[in-house]
């Protein structure tokens, strides 16, 4: 898979996810219950995502990617304060 990395990880203030792929995606962040936390839509010619993660509790969560529905990759990133 690896259609994307993220950075840092563990992440503090600020989460940066960057795509290897082209394309309309929507993220979903997830906490280990399954639970939707975030999602967001994002445009073809998005290559970065600098997103803010400091309303986040501490604690692990996963991020997904999909297109059209379909699951492409997902990654396990941590939140610390």
């Amino acid at each position: 898979m690896n259609k994307f990395i993220l950075y840092p990880n563990p992440a503090n203030n600020q989460l940066i996810v960057e795509f290897k792929m082209n394309g309309e995606k929507e993220l979903q962040i997830m906490d280990m219950k399954g639970s939707l936390i975030k999602s967001l839509t994002l445009n073809a010619e998005q290559s970065r995502l600098e997103m803010d993660v400091s309303n986040l509790m501490e604690g692990t969560y996963l991020i997904k990617v999909l297109t059209n529905g379909r699951l492409l990759d997902s990654k396990i990133f941590t939140v610390e304060h």
